[in-house]
């Protein structure tokens, strides 16, 4: 989870979802602000029968990405196209990675399968803040979690196969990032949470 705060249903953009379609991001203490899509989305529930009918693929085996930690144990597939990662600088996203942050993507549930592993799925809960990270027992690596009731996060350096697309969308919390940490992308920078 990002930076002490859930991301609900409402809130960051996401695959398989409109611009107009878009979630809210819903801070720690209830704050509820819009997210823009800075990329084009492809919206996967309009995707007529007519585009598939005359192929022989089926819808559920049409995979678009795959991941998996970095032991093997634990593994996923995401049936959409996948584009927006959002970084989080917070401090709380520093420590859980021992990293300048940790990079995702928000992925509804019904485009999120996983595929092995989920077994040595273990889940930490911070106790002072609304955060939580799950990462695998073997290895360690951070993996997919609960967003909230539709949606998963999904560690950006996960994705193994399928996130040619993927860029770096939005910084969260950059005040609050490292001294060291130098953002060098195109990501539109937050001082904190998403504010239009």
């Amino acid at each position: 989870m990002l930076s002490g705060q859930r991301l609900d249903a409402r809130s960051l953009p996401q695959v398989g979802r409109t611009a107009a379609q878009a979630p809210r991001f819903h801070a720690s203490g209830g704050n509820q602000r819009s997210w823009p899509s800075t990329a084009p989305q492809t919206n996967w529930a309009t995707l007529s029968a007519v585009q598939f009918k005359h192929s022989d693929i089926a819808w559920s085996q049409i995979l678009m990405a795959s991941g998996e930690c970095n032991c093997g144990s634990v593994s996923f597939k995401i049936n959409a196209d996948l584009s927006d990662v959002i970084v989080c600088h917070c401090s709380i996203c520093r420590r859980a990675t021992g990293s300048n942050g940790i990079a995702v993507l928000i992925v509804d549930n019904e485009r999120f399968e996983w595929t092995g592993g989920q077994q040595f799925i273990t889940s930490w809960t911070k106790p002072d803040a609304e955060w939580e990270m799950s990462f695998c027992q073997r290895c360690g690596s951070p993996v997919p979690g609960v967003n909230d009731e539709s949606r998963t996060f999904v560690p950006a350096g996960l994705i193994i196969d399928g996130g040619e697309n993927m860029k770096v969308a939005h910084h969260l919390w950059v005040d609050s990032r490292a001294t060291w940490d130098e953002i060098g992308d195109g990501g539109r920078r937050h001082p904190e949470a998403f504010k239009e």
